[in-house]
Formats: C-alpha cells, sequence, structure tokens
C-alpha cells in the first residue's frame, strides 16, 4: 500500500490524525474534550459532530497535511448528535439526532461556512430517535433511520434542506433499526438492528425510492446466547461482501449476495470489544472498538475474509474511524 497513509479517529474523548510510517503509526495532531462521536468527508472537510444530550455542535475542519484546521463551530438544535452524511450534489449535511429524533440539515459553502440550518422532525407525539440518514444511490432520496419507532422515513433531496415524502417503511415492534446501507451496483439496501441483531434485506425502487422488505438473517454466530446489539453495516466498494459489526458477541459477520439472498460466510473478531463502528480502508477492515479503547485493523485477503489483525491504535473510547491519502 502506497505512502503516505493517515486515519482520522474520533470518538467521546476528542479526535486526533495518525500517520503511518515506516516504523509504525504515529500521532500527527490531536483535540481533547468533547465528543465527537461521528465524522465525516466534505470534499476537502472534515466535519465532526459533538453528541451531547441536548444541544451539540458541528466541528468544520479543512484538511491539511499534517491536521485538521478548525474553520467553523456551529451550534445545533435538538439532542444527541449522533451520524452524519454528506449529499456532494446539494452541499448538505443530514445529521441524526437520537435523542430527539430531529434530522438536521446544513448547507455549507466550500469554505466551511453554514448558509442555512434547519431541524425536521417527523409530526407524531411518540418517543423519536434517529440513529443515521442515508442516501440513495444517486442522491435523490434520503432515509432517516428511526431506532424508536421501527421505521424507515423517506425524504427528497433538495438544495439546502429535506422535503418528506410522507411514506415510511415498517418494521416488526422492537427491532431497533440503527443503520442502512445501499449496494454500490443493485437495486437493493441493507440494514442492521441493534436490538434484534438482524440484517434485513430491501428492494430498492430508484423512481419512487421505495423501499420492500426481502427477507433477514441473524448477525450472530450459530449458538450465541449472550447479549449483544448491532452496530455497523457496509458492502464492499464491488458488492460481493457485506460486513457487519456485533456489540456483546464482538464480532464483524461477513456475508455474500447469491441469487437474492444474504448468506453468511464468515464469523470474525473484531479484535477488541464493543465495535461501534466499522468502516472500509485499503486492505483493512477497521473496527472502533470503543470498551476495549483501540482501533483495530482487520486484514481481508483476496476473497474478502478476514484474516487477522494487522495492527493497533489505541485511543480512548473510540465511536468513529476513516483512512485516506495525506494530501
Amino acid at each position: 500500500m502506497a505512502f503516505p497513509l493517515q486515519l482520522l479517529i474520533t470518538g467521546y474523548s476528542g479526535a486526533a490524525l495518525y500517520e503511518q510510517r515506516p516504523d509504525g503509526w504515529k500521532s500527527i495532531w490531536q483535540e481533547e474534550g468533547g465528543a465527537p462521536s461521528f465524522a465525516c468527508r466534505a470534499g476537502s472537510l472534515v466535519i465532526t459532530g459533538q453528541e451531547q444530550p441536548q444541544g451539540g455542535f458541528l466541528g468544520i475542519y479543512q484538511k491539511e497535511p499534517q491536521g485538521l484546521r478548525l474553520l467553523n463551530r456551529v451550534p445545533t438544535p435538538g439532542g444527541g448528535l449522533c451520524h452524519l452524511a454528506w449529499n456532494p450534489a446539494c452541499r448538505t449535511l443530514y445529521g441524526s439526532c437520537y435523542e430527539t429524533g430531529h434530522i438536521l440539515t446544513a448547507e455549507l459553502s466550500p469554505e466551511g461556512q453554514v448558509l442555512r440550518l434547519e431541524a425536521l422532525e417527523e409530526p407524531e407525539s411518540s418517543l423519536s430517535r434517529t440513529h443515521c440518514c442515508t442516501l440513495s444511490p444517486e442522491g435523490r432520496y434520503v432515509y432517516g433511520v428511526n431506532f424508536a419507532r421501527d421505521r424507515i422515513y423517506r425524504y427528497r433531496a433538495v438544495s439546502g434542506g429535506l422535503e418528506p415524502e410522507g411514506e415510511f417503511l415498517q418494521l416488526p415492534a422492537g427491532e431497533g433499526p440503527r443503520h442502512l446501507c445501499f449496494h454500490p451496483a443493485l437495486p437493493l439496501a441493507c440494514l442492521i438492528t441493534e436490538y434484534t441483531s438482524r440484517i434485513w434485506l430491501l428492494s430498492y425502487e430508484p423512481d419512487t425510492g421505495r423501499l420492500r422488505t426481502e427477507g433477514q438473517v441473524s448477525a450472530l454466530p450459530e449458538g450465541f446466547s449472550g447479549e449483544s446489539y448491532g452496530s455497523g453495516i457496509l458492502f464492499s466498494p464491488d458488492g460481493r461482501r457485506l460486513y457487519a459489526g456485533n456489540r456483546g458477541a464482538d464480532t464483524a459477520a461477513v456475508f455474500a449476495l447469491e441469487d437474492g439472498a444474504l448468506r453468511k460466510v464468515q464469523d470474525a473478531s473484531c479484535g477488541g470489544n464493543w465495535p461501534r463502528h466499522l468502516n472500509l480502508g485499503g486492505d483493512w477492515l477497521l473496527t472502533a472498538n470503543q470498551r476495549s479503547y483501540r482501533v483495530d485493523a482487520l486484514r481481508l485477503d483476496g476473497d474478502g475474509l478476514i484474516a487477522g489483525v494487522d495492527f493497533s491504535i489505541p485511543f480512548s473510547h473510540p465511536s468513529y474511524t476513516e483512512l485516506f491519502v495525506s494530501v
């Protein structure tokens, strides 16, 4: 793998950037404090979300060769900001609020200034907890995964905001949907649930944006009987593999998509304890193992299967990690 590579880690103790050197990974930038539990890239910008029970803020940074330069801190409405997603076509950031159920939309300038910030809430009185927003492959729709209501709400992406479509996919009560990802080539999506640790296979209609359930499988190892909660989920870039995390079982499950159905091909150790976030980078599946205080890089073989831990980076309470080539 070519040099230089850099690894961003954020979590409930702060944020840090590490660079790969011949003698290992070295910290080149850090910011202590706060609770930037999630982050995302927006071109040359890096955006973090501070997770607070009420309020919070966005941290907007310029990515530079040896670190991140703070451009702006923006207070946000809602509570429990736990997930961010970027729509490059609309230059709009979507934020998910676990404590209050709001979806934040922030239109950004290329210089990192917030041009418009709004909070969207579904007009119902029941408990609402939005855990993630996911953009459809062509960028037309945004899906708000509501953990408390066992629903996936659909919105139309517009410049600087969202327009409710008035429809949602209802799952069985008690599933606790957490994260949603789309297949890179097929009209399919997969959803991981927190409470039941299931992977739901969903069909996707690009013209209407409708999602339909096509089946579900367990993300847990066969015979596992302890307490565990689903966490992250993502497809490999070629769509051949799906990876899912289990907090409690402390595994990364690997699936293949065959004849329109998911088949588990591997249960592997996540490398630590409580894999809150998974990401792919280079030849690694990166796991932010929150309770073992480190990020572990799981080596992937030529078939996309996990072949052990390549390296680990200590970090207190990590909850997000991303690999990128330095600029």
